[in-house]
């Protein structure tokens, strides 16, 4: 320690003789008494004088007990308790101080010894402590002797009473009040504080306030005054559980510690006051569990960021490492930093104290209150590094189950996709024939498959998102539903429809299936599949038949739409499924015996009809052709005007078996390629806008119609029913017969080859067709018998669609020359594809078999395989 110097000055000639010499030391012995706290010293001497003797002089050791802050001039008298001193007297020779030796007499500047023995010191209490021992060595001389000696002051505090009594409050309410009595401080120094408080087990630094669940808060001060209130929500049952706390007095010892009990004593029936916050209405059990990420080491969040609803709840306290605190405190924890969080749910984290971004933080659960009642929530902490988490394979059987994506709970999920559909998280999906999925934020899912198929799925694939805070990561789930475990035992006695009348019949195969467990029917069996004419089909496909068309589902339901004729429908192999166990059956449809109806119906009308559109107006084209004639049917007849949206179908009621036929063409002929004489004059097809007013006059030139011996031979050359027409209804129907079978046969030097052409829909009859779409997007439909679809390699064919191809009936034909090689098929997406090159464009063209089976091939198609 500082000890406070000054000069003290003494009257001239006082303690100045120093005259002697050390061999002619006397020996002085005197004896010292110091009284009370004053520092004087009392005194008495007695000398004797003997020859023989030693000097002797005694040790000084005196105690002064100082208030802080006293300033005390100290004296005494080293002298009183010297013995053997020759004559009596003795003398003080010289002293040390501070490792420096004095002549006696001489001042240190604030302290002096003289040769008469007596000191003065003069000393000042600093820096909160008394002041360390004064230790001072000096010499006693007498009659040529002398003896060593040392004088030693300590000082000391005044201190309060010890130990600290304990404390009992009978309270009516809230209370204030003081565990401590006496001196506190003195000039600024503290002589006795708390040092901390238990509440409960809970350990509280002084000044802290605690929360008391259903009760109040409660804080003690280090001056030892406390403050008790009633407050928030109030549960009669809790009492106010006693203060232990720990106060650090001051005494003659040191510092010590004494621990003492504060008894607040709380009648049941005191009512809290409510804070402003309280709202009956607000849901104190909504689970408000989360993660807050540290960016970096301040932070502010609140915790009723996740409430839903307008009447929100609020924050009574919360909970770190086991303690208790009130809302609104200011929380120093250790190996982290300052926690604050408020009634409002707003906090405050300042991370100063956290040793690494490793370091694995309290979590800080916290009480959520609507004033009557509560629950806990958790407040987790990390640093925001990138999740990690890896891919999840599980595997559940039966109806399903429960697991979790998680294996860090201060992760969580934010939400989920499946099939690149989002969902939140907590939110119900359903997946198609399996059931419902729910993916939560703490990572736990549940799959509810009670009613899938029996068998072995792999549900569709699962993302999800997993945060730390803000930063996220994506993740998967691969999940396998196995509940091969409700399989059962399968049986099929296939289907026989026999009930067919008109164009259209339905039914369903499963009628005769079973699956039975344990005895007992538990269904579950489906249709995985079916085959016709060799070609296999998924459920729900439709397989076009030249008797018609079948689609069969997977709940076995079909629909057979027949092409009202004769023939028999193939059978069709379908395979039934419980998921585990499959059987094949078989479906027979019996076409209804029409040899009952009108004999006439069958026969052979051999009529041409000849349609053509106007396109001139450019409005749509509809044609209709007769169900009793052949006919060619051209939806755009004039060349100059562009091409509009043709609509062309034939009759499709006839239910004879002959070889009537037609043509149908979406866009327009080409005859820009024929020539020919009449009457020494050279025609030209160019020359007619309407191709087919040029055919007719081409092929005029070819038969002699007006001959009359071409007329006579009209009645042998027609049906019966023709016998009623005029000779001129007669030449016109020859002529128009003349016409079809002209285009029939050269079909393919007519196409249209204009890149320009209208998208078009064309529908045949159920006798063998000629069908050509032309450019555009055209959508073709052949019907029963063995059509032919036409198309142009190099041109702007466009994308079409044939939507009822019939596997060894139908065929696709190119009008120009093909290198097969250049045909690409894709059966997956059963389209056909080719790129066409004209007048220097490309064109990328394409031809959809709507409802192909994936067995098709190219030569298929093409017509190369054999005809069923």
């Amino acid at each position: 320690m500082k000890l406070f110097s000054c000069l003290f000055l003494f009257q001239k000639g006082m303690l100045m003789n120093n005259n002697h010499k050390d061999t002619e030391r006397q020996v002085v012995h005197a004896s010292a008494v110091v009284a009370g706290n004053s520092g004087q010293v009392n005194h008495r001497a007695a000398v004797s004088i003997t020859a023989q003797s030693p000097l002797q002089d005694g040790d000084e050791s005196i105690k002064i007990v100082l208030d802080a802050g006293e300033t005390r001039l100290i004296k005494g008298n080293v002298l009183l308790n010297v013995a053997n001193a020759a004559n009596h007297r003795a003398k003080v020779l010289d002293f040390t101080y501070g490792g420096k030796t004095y002549t006696a007499g001489e001042s240190t500047g604030n302290f002096t010894l003289k040769a008469d023995g007596t000191y003065v010191l003069y000393h000042q209490y600093q820096n909160k402590t008394p002041g360390e021992p004064v230790n001072v060595g000096y010499t006693v001389g007498s009659g040529g002797q002398t003896d060593q000696s040392t004088l030693t002051i300590n000082f000391a505090d005044t201190y309060p009473a010890y130990p600290d009594a304990d404390e009992t409050v009978n309270a009516k309410g809230s209370v204030s009040g003081s565990v401590l009595e006496g001196k506190l401080y003195h000039l600024g120094n503290p002589v006795q504080e708390v040092a901390s408080y238990a509440i409960n087990g809970m350990k509280y630094q002084a000044g802290q306030k605690a929360a008391i669940f259903g009760l109040g808060t409660f804080v003690l001060n280090k001056d030892g005054s406390y403050h008790f209130s009633v407050e928030g929500q109030r549960i009669a049952s809790v009492k106010m559980p006693k203060v232990e706390y720990t106060v650090n007095i001051l005494t003659e010892e040191g510092l010590k510690a004494d621990k003492s009990t504060l008894t607040i004593n709380l009648p049941a029936n005191i009512a809290a006051n409510h804070y402003a916050e309280a709202d009956a209405k607000a849901n104190v059990f909504a689970n408000l569990n989360q993660t807050h990420a540290l960016e970096s080491r301040i932070e502010t969040g609140n915790l009723l960021d996740k409430y839903v609803g307008n009447n929100k709840p609020y924050i009574s306290g919360f909970s770190v490492r086991g303690v208790y605190y009130a809302a609104g405190e200011t929380v120093e924890v250790k190996n982290l930093g300052l926690v604050t969080i408020n009634r409002d749910g707003s906090y405050f984290i300042n991370a100063k104290d956290l040793p690494n971004n490793r370091w694995k933080m309290p979590e800080i659960a916290f009480t959520v209150s609507n004033g009557y009642k509560a629950s806990s929530s958790v407040l987790r902490l990390q640093m925001d590094e990138l999740p990690k988490d890896q891919d999840e394979n599980h595997r559940l059987e039966g109806d399903g189950g429960r697991n979790n994506v998680l294996e860090n709970a201060n992760y969580f999920v934010t939400g989920y996709k499946i099939n690149g559909v989002a969902y939140r998280v907590d939110q119900t999906a359903q997946i198609k024939d399996i059931g419902s999925f729910v993916l939560n934020a703490d990572g736990s899912y549940h799959l509810a498959a009670k009613n899938a198929p029996i068998g072995v799925w792999q549900l569709p694939e699962i993302t999800y998102t997993v945060s730390g805070g803000k930063r996220t990561k994506a993740s998967k789930l691969s999940l396998v539903l196995d509940n091969t475990s409700k399989a059962g035992v399968l049986t099929d006695e296939g289907e026989v429809n026999d009930s067919t009348s008109g164009s259209y019949t339905q039914g369903n195969v499963l009628e005769n299936a079973s699956n039975k467990l344990n005895g007992k029917e538990v269904g579950n069996i489906f249709v995985t599949g079916f085959e016709v004419n060799g070609l296999t089909y998924q459920p729900g496909d439709t397989a076009h038949l030249n008797a018609g068309s079948l689609t069969l589902n997977a709940d076995g339901s079909y629909v057979f739409r027949n092409h009202e004729q004769l023939y028999i429908a193939p059978p069709v192999k379908y395979t039934v499924s419980n998921g585990v166990k499959s059987v094949v059956s078989e479906l027979t449809i019996a076409l209804p015996d029409l040899a009952h109806l009108d004999p006439y119906s069958y026969h052979y009308y051999d009529n041409v009809s000849i349609w053509s559109g106007d396109n001139r107006n450019g409005v749509v084209v509809k044609l209709q052709g007769y169900s009793t004639d052949s006919g060619l049917l051209v939806g755009d007849a004039y060349k100059i005007a562009p091409a509009t949206d043709s609509y062309a179908e034939t009759g499709v009621e006839t239910l004879n078996d002959y070889s009537t036929s037609n043509v149908l063409i979406g866009d327009r002929l080409n005859i820009d390629k024929l020539t020919w004489e009449s009457g020494g004059v050279t025609i030209k097809g160019s020359d007619f806008d309407n191709s087919i007013d040029g055919i007719r006059a081409y092929l005029k030139t070819q038969n002699d119609y007006t001959s009359e011996q071409f007329r006579q031979s009209f009645d042998d050359s027609f049906p019966f029913f023709m016998r009623a027409k005029t000779i001129d209804e007669k030449v016109q129907a020859m002529q128009d017969r003349d016409v079809f079978n002209y285009v029939k046969t050269h079909y393919a030097d007519l196409i249209d080859t204009n890149p320009q052409g209208g998208n078009d829909t064309l529908t045949g009859s159920h006798e063998d067709d000629i069908i050509i779409g032309n450019a555009g997007n055209d959508t073709l439909t052949g019907n029963r018998g063995k059509d032919t679809f036409v198309f142009t390699f190099n041109s702007n064919s466009g994308h079409d669609v044939i939507t009822d191809f019939v596997k060894g009936y139908d065929k696709i034909s190119f009008s120009d020359v093909v290198d097969m090689s250049k045909l690409i098929w894709e059966p997956e997406i059963r389209t056909l594809k080719f790129t066409g090159v004209q007048d220097g464009h490309v064109y990328e063209n394409s031809i959809y078999i709507k409802d192909g089976s994936v067995d098709l091939k190219l030569e298929d198609l093409l017509g190369t395989t054999a005809a069923i």
